[in-house]
């Protein structure tokens, strides 16, 4: 699908040229020209020297630049530099009277530099490896007339920054638009992996091979050109480059950030079936790129469902459907506002304030672990209860005779006559087990009482630490999750032990008159704790696991859609914005697949 629409919005080439106009004004390009039956006129992309005649043709129509470009180099795509150009510019706006860049590979046909003089009367420096390359861009500046405008110079082989810039000048900007590839084979599209629904490009493959290979990619290129800026920082003002591949994207922000850069700035370069990347820094704190306007991001399709009939025809309506998925929504506590209702379609807005879609597989083994160890303790209790000798256990007569004659010991389901008085029986027993509990756990050896002290006193230091504002993690330390307090509180004891090796005796020394009150402090805290939720439980888990996502922002704000196409029942999902994107889309429409069931 082309992407002219995604076009830089100045960019001249967003509408398509009219290539039967060009046919008629231009002879040299007419050549290639040829008209299909449905009138349409195209040309073969795949054709160098057709390729070569459109873009020197567009040079000479819309920018009066008359250029001529060797079939055995690059031969530029103007959508794409202008895109660059135009992007360029908008940077400009954060500084005054930009009029001084330097371009890193101008090529043969030094388009990038033509481009930027003729339009904006722009002083460019122009470096070059290529010594043919070299002759063939400055013979296109002197057939413009741009000599005072334009200065190509020829660069030894690894030179991007370094050694080609004037160390007693400042730039105002760079441009880069470094060789992609690390080798002769990658750089071949039909050797690459694709999947079916990618087809091969459309262009020829144009380029000599010291311009579209280099030793390490362009993550390397881009890489060394990141460090050299390190050392040059403001001497130029805005450094920039193009990126060929979404996979150098995260390698490269990591670059920057360790950089120390003031601010930088990441686009997109959407031209025909092609899309290419921009990265810019600075190293001025008075440049701010954070209040670019955004480019205009792509549509992403709905993912769609199609709802299988498994049962009863009747049922299969979009209603019976519709109430399915709300029940599906409030179990994942999904908040939905219905927003259209009709026979055949039923449209409604989604919002997630917390992921509670994913991994359902370990909840589902918790909530039956948890089930298992219910069923566990209440076969315990009736065995108390069956046999009252036990110590600790004084049960009424009448219950232990009710319970043996119920099935409630045997299979575990009491009768209604006996529930109220077993469940009073049941409770007495738990508060004297929570007891036993209790006084067994006031008998902790000497090893594991000093052991729980020392935890405590680690996560209480850390805490000062973090009311001191010397606390690793930003933010409310009450939002810190307790494992990570006590990791850190670990590692800094850890590191005050190597440093004084007799800093836990002395501890132990001073500490000791204590232990006894402190040990009976926390025993209490554990049985609190115990009687608010049992650790254990999934449903605790499930609130300890809300407690940590939760944000004050939805993660998630979708439209869905229910909707009658022919014999079949569509659900689509799209996404309108959130934290989580489309895989939480995805994720979700997953969890309605493996869910929904019309019977």
């Amino acid at each position: 699908m082309s992407q002219n629409k995604y076009m830089h919005p100045r960019n001249i080439y967003k509408n398509p040229p009219d290539f039967k106009q060009l046919a008629i004004s231009y002879p040299e390009f007419r050549k290639f020209a040829k008209q299909g039956i449905t009138g349409k006129v195209t040309i073969d992309f795949k054709n160098q020297e057709a390729l070569r005649s459109l873009t020197t043709t567009l040079l000479q129509k819309d920018f009066g630049l008359h250029v001529e470009i060797p079939l055995n180099r690059l031969i530029p795509t103007l959508p794409l530099r202008l895109n660059y150009l135009l992007w360029i510019e908008d940077l400009m706006h954060f500084s005054v009277n930009l009029r001084e860049g330097q371009i890193k590979g101008c090529g043969a046909s030094c388009v990038y530099p033509l481009l930027a003089s003729t339009a904006n009367k722009w002083q460019m420096l122009a470096t070059e490896l290529d010594c043919e390359s070299v002759n063939w861009a400055r013979k296109n500046v002197a057939r413009n007339g741009l000599e005072d405008f334009i200065t190509v110079k020829q660069v030894d082989a690894g030179t991007i920054l370094k050694g080609a810039l004037d160390m007693d000048h400042t730039y105002d900007f760079t441009m880069c638009n470094p060789p992609f590839f690390r080798s002769e084979t990658e750089a071949d599209s039909s050797s690459k992996s694709r999947s079916n629904s990618r087809t091969l490009p459309r262009n020829g493959k144009t380029g000599s091979l010291s311009e579209v290979v280099v030793q390490g990619g362009e993550l390397a290129f881009i890489r060394q050109m990141i460090q050299e800026s390190v050392e040059m920082r403001n001497m130029v003002k805005i450094y920039s480059t193009m990126v060929g591949h979404k996979s150098s994207l995260n390698a490269l922000k990591s670059e920057l950030e360790k950089a120390g850069v003031a601010s930088s700035a990441q686009t997109e370069f959407c031209q025909g079936h092609t899309t290419r990347w921009g990265f810019a820094w600075t190293f001025l704190s008075e440049l701010n790129f954070e209040v670019l306007p955004k480019s205009k991001k792509k549509e992403k399709p709905p993912m769609k469902y199609v709802v299988p009939m498994l049962g009863n025809a009747l049922c299969y309506t979009v209603n019976t459907v519709t109430g399915k998925l709300k029940m599906l929504f409030s179990q994942l506590q999904i908040e939905y506002k219905e927003l259209k209702r009709s026979k055949h379609t039923s449209l409604f807005e989604v919002t997630a304030q917390r992921n509670t879609w994913t991994h359902q597989r370990r909840k589902r083994r918790e909530q039956k672990k948890y089930e298992t160890q219910l069923v566990s303790e209440e076969d315990n209790l009736c065995e108390t209860a069956v046999s009252p000798k036990k110590e600790g256990c004084n049960i009424s007569t009448e219950t232990v005779s009710t319970l043996k004659e119920s099935r409630f010991a045997i299979e575990g389901s009491p009768t209604s006559a006996v529930q109220p008085q077993l469940q009073t029986d049941m409770k007495s027993m738990k508060r004297k087990h929570d007891n036993s509990v209790c006084e067994n756990n006031k008998k902790i050896s000497k090893g594991e009482e000093q052991e729980r002290l020392q935890e405590r006193d680690d996560l209480l230091n850390c805490m000062d630490q973090a009311h001191e504002s010397e606390f690793p993690y930003e933010g409310n330390l009450q939002s810190t999750s307790h494992s990570e307090l006590y990791s850190y509180s670990v590692k800094s004891v850890s590191s005050r032990k190597s440093q004084n090796p007799e800093i836990n005796d002395n501890r132990e020394s001073s500490e000791g008159n204590k232990n006894d009150k402190r040990n009976a402090e926390i025993t209490q805290d554990s049985v609190s704790k115990n009687e608010e939720c049992d650790l254990s439980s999934p449903h605790c888990s499930q609130k300890r696991y809300q407690t940590e996502t939760k944000t004050d922002s939805c993660i998630l704000k979708s439209v869905v859609s229910v909707r009658k196409s022919g014999p079949e029942i569509h659900i689509e999902m799209a996404l309108i914005e959130g934290t989580c994107g489309l895989d939480a889309v995805h994720q979700i429409m997953q969890y309605i697949k493996n869910n929904l069931k019309i019977e």
